[in-house]
């Protein structure tokens, strides 16, 4: 019996969304998984999140994995899940609340961005030309940005980058290998 996985995230067009499906269509592959995936039609859709977990119960999955885009309005349907005995994984953005899920598989984002933060103001000296990178993602890049910035409150432009992406692929291809 091949085993049944379903990934739900808030958008399908995020970089970061993007590359955690990619990395879980990897580790389905390599494990003889099926892997279900889809997401809300804009990033907040709720309704589009729960219609998938009930098409995804109904197609046969064990473990659904979602990234919940209303941390509190997807419970009773996540609950529902459980019930039939399926087996539910918030990533990166925790329920409300964060045990209404079996488990959950994030990144402490403030902790993140302080150490990113850290590290680049060890590599930049002290010195600071005005020119900073932003992570794109609030909470990190909002601690990144205060420890370098501590000293050099005048450095105002900020450079967008995403990196988060590239940490979602091998999070979600890992867990993907661990459910199976």
């Amino acid at each position: 019996d091949q085993v049944v996985i379903g990934l739900i995230t808030k958008t399908e067009t995020n970089p970061f969304f993007v590359k955690m499906k990619e990395g879980a269509e990897q580790a389905a592959k390599a494990k003889g998984a099926k892997l279900l995936s889809g997401a809300g039609k804009t990033d907040g859709d709720n309704a589009g999140q729960v219609a998938l977990i009930e098409n995804f119960i109904a197609a046969g999955a064990k473990t659904i994995l979602i990234t919940p885009s209303d941390a509190k309005a997807i419970i009773p349907t996540i609950k529902k899940a459980q019930e039939k005995g399926v087996q539910v994984i918030a990533l990166d953005s925790p329920t409300d609340p964060a045990d209404a899920v079996n488990a959950l598989f994030a990144t402490d984002n403030y902790k993140a961005g302080v150490l990113i933060g850290q590290y680049a103001k060890a590599a930049l000296g002290g010195k600071v030309d005005g020119k900073l990178v932003d992570l794109s993602y609030p909470i990190a890049a909002d601690a990144a940005l205060e420890i370098v910035t501590e000293k050099h409150p005048d450095a105002l432009e900020v450079l967008r980058h995403s990196t988060a992406h590239l940490l979602a692929q091998d999070r979600v291809r890992d867990l993907v290998a661990v459910v199976h």
